[in-house]
């Protein structure tokens, strides 16, 4: 009989929840696709022969910075030893933060235009590619907060 491996995950998640806007954070906002661009989306992939594949990033919210007028302080998990009056002051997202959706979203919008990626004016959490010589489509991107779907040619 073959025995499992158990592995043990764990996540340290901020208190979002008691965060006050205005004062912890200014959006929440993070756009999503409507199902008729996704259904768009694999409609054209099946045209053009495409493959398809959905991304899911696991440390999407870890990435974006803080902005420096966003302060956010948590107390230190269980475990961590800190003297009794000190706190954590967060520079980067974290799970569990109203805002980290957002800056995810600012995030890899700004990295998927940056590589020429362009946001469709009907859905802007949709991006297409387009070939620099042919200018045909080669990759279609949409982002649905921290899951991405591809479809793109086996050239890419």
């Amino acid at each position: 009989m073959e025995s499992l491996s158990v592995t043990n995950k764990a996540r340290l998640v901020a208190k979002g929840f008691m965060q006050r806007e205005g004062l912890d954070f200014s959006e929440t906002f993070a756009p999503t696709p409507a199902l008729a661009s996704v259904r768009l989306v694999i409609a054209l992939a099946l045209q053009l022969g495409f493959s398809v594949s959905h991304q899911d990033v696991k440390t999407a919210f870890l990435i974006p910075d803080l902005p420096p007028d966003e302060r956010v302080y948590m107390e230190p998990p269980p475990g961590v030893d800190m003297d009794a009056d000190s706190c954590l002051e967060l520079l980067k997202c974290l799970y569990g933060l109203r805002q980290s959706a957002f800056k995810w979203n600012e995030e890899i919008d700004k990295v998927l235009q940056h590589r020429n990626f362009v946001p469709l004016a009907g859905d802007s959490s949709v991006y297409v590619h387009r070939n620099r010589t042919s200018n045909a489509i080669d990759c279609i991107i949409a982002v649905h907060v921290d899951d991405i779907l591809i479809a793109a040619g086996d050239e890419i």
